[in-house]
């Protein structure tokens, strides 16, 4: 049983001895608090599962936002090949260049983002460790 039909049994019972004094005004205000409690209760749940499923809803269309645009973007660069090659310019690669042109994929989309802003991020540390030593060779 939950506790508003505890209550209600326990109030049932009281009322029907006859040799309780008990005030029904109390009680019923104790089962009608109870209830309200319910109904407060169930309604922040809902609206928590209403949140958790607004959030796995955006995650999801960020997802498949970060894939589509993977896509394109594997389309317009050539991820870890030799370049473009244009009609008639360039070069003729060996057949074993060729089979590892693509071996190497790209980031996954959900990582993609946070691997470019890391790259980044080292490329500006390593920069900046070649200008010190740089500038320590030109001064000692």
């Amino acid at each position: 049983m939950d506790c508003i039909a505890t209550a209600e049994q326990t109030f049932s019972e009281i009322r029907n001895d006859n040799n309780s004094t008990t005030n029904t005004e109390e009680w019923n205000d104790f089962i009608q608090e109870l209830k309200r409690r319910e109904t407060v209760e169930k309604a922040r749940l809902e609206a928590r599962d209403r949140a958790r499923n607004q959030a796995n809803d955006e995650h999801r269309e960020r997802q498949r936002i970060l894939a589509a645009n993977a896509r394109t973007n594997a389309g317009d660069s050539n991820q870890g090949g030799l370049g473009r090659m244009g009609e008639g310019v360039g070069y003729f690669p060996s057949l074993a260049t060729l089979q590892f042109q693509s071996s190497i994929p790209g980031p996954s989309p959900s990582v993609a983002e946070y691997e470019n802003k890391e790259k980044e991020r080292l490329n500006t540390i390593l920069k900046w460790m070649c200008f010190i030593v740089l500038v320590y060779f030109l001064f000692s």
